[in-house]
């Protein structure tokens, strides 16, 4: 009974630790990379700043661009870079 009583709390905790999450979710370097693809922009170079903004140099029409968004892709700069 006792270990059935364990295996038991394991699976609630688990299942409290999915529903915890947040509808607005983080999303990775990658993840932001591939909507700017998605934009028409051929990214060459993704880093992070300060740990919570993603920069990225891309190409977008024969024009190279400086981007940087925030960690739920949005973007909050988009420059041509000379």
């Amino acid at each position: 009974m006792p270990r059935s009583f364990a295996i038991l709390c394991l699976a609630c905790l688990s299942a409290s630790a999915l529903v915890a999450l947040p509808a607005h979710a983080q999303k990775t370097v990658e993840q932001c990379a591939s909507q700017l693809k998605a934009r028409g922009y051929n990214i060459y170079s993704m880093d992070i700043d300060d740990g919570r903004i993603y920069d990225y140099d891309g190409i977008k029409n024969n024009q190279k661009y400086e981007i940087k968004t925030d960690m739920n892709c949005k973007v909050l700069l988009e420059r041509v870079d000379n």
